[in-house]
């Protein structure tokens, strides 16, 4: 009740990004006054409109996760999900925009050789920069040439399972979070070595380590790492980085 105003900008937004004027919608409120109601209802009327909706969200917890927002979109947009590529497939330009992300992994990585393990983690690491590098080259190139950029990025692999000294912080309770995210993309990167790589023995077995190791870090009782610990596992399980 009392928000035919609001909603009369909503429908305002909508028309114009229909004519191709881009729109931006703050709203803001005290806390219990409808905000998110008048969120669900814009997006019910864009859905319904036949836009395509993507939601992302920002928490306290990810200042330390450039874009994380964005991150979110990009997971959606590029969903697996049968429903959301039905949608997906519709857009224009999904694959020129795959290509150029591929052009920019390979511009900016396929340079790169001996990535410093040594200086991970920091206090507060939930992801790894070498493995995350390692898991975005494997998506753009064949297995043998794959195969081959490891060789020279990263010729010995020194790393091991990670321990949370205090439960109680949340900062140094990211390092169970690097435990999944690292597993997953040891387990990516083993999917595009060859079928008779030797190092892919050595890597599953430290992933099956890592994996193990994160998901008995998920406890309940430990706010810190029980609100968000579950979305690593859940990615992690389901195997969804390896398709």
């Amino acid at each position: 009740m009392g928000r035919a105003p609001h909603v009369a900008a909503l429908e305002a937004c909508l028309e114009r990004a229909a004519a191709g004027t881009g729109q931006v919608l703050l709203i803001s409120g005290e806390a219990g006054i409808g905000k998110s109601r008048l969120v669900t209802e814009a997006l019910a009327r864009a859905q319904a409109a036949g836009y395509l909706v993507l939601q992302g969200a920002c928490y306290e917890t990810d200042r330390a996760l450039p874009y994380a927002a964005f991150i979110d979109l990009l997971r959606a947009y590029f969903s697996a999900d049968p429903g959301a590529a039905a949608a997906v497939a519709t857009v224009p330009n999904r694959a020129s925009f795959g290509a150029l992300v591929a052009g920019r992994v390979k511009e900016f990585y396929l340079g790169d050789k001996a990535c410093p393990l040594t200086y991970e983690p920091s206090g507060e690491d939930f992801l790894s920069p070498c493995l995350a590098e390692a898991d975005a080259v494997r998506r753009v190139l064949a297995s043998a040439e794959f195969g081959r950029w490891m060789t020279a990025f990263m010729p010995r692999l020194e790393m091991g399972v990670t321990r949370v000294s205090d439960v109680t912080d949340g900062k140094a309770y990211h390092l169970a979070g690097l435990n999944l995210s690292r597993a997953w993309m040891l387990e990516g990167v083993v999917s595009k070595l060859p079928a008779g790589d030797s190092r892919r023995a050595a890597f599953s077995g430290l992933a099956a380590k890592l994996r193990a190791a994160g998901l008995e870090s998920i406890r309940a009782e430990h706010y810190e790492g029980g609100h968000w610990l579950g979305s690593f596992a859940v990615y992690l399980v389901s195997g969804r980085g390896l398709r």
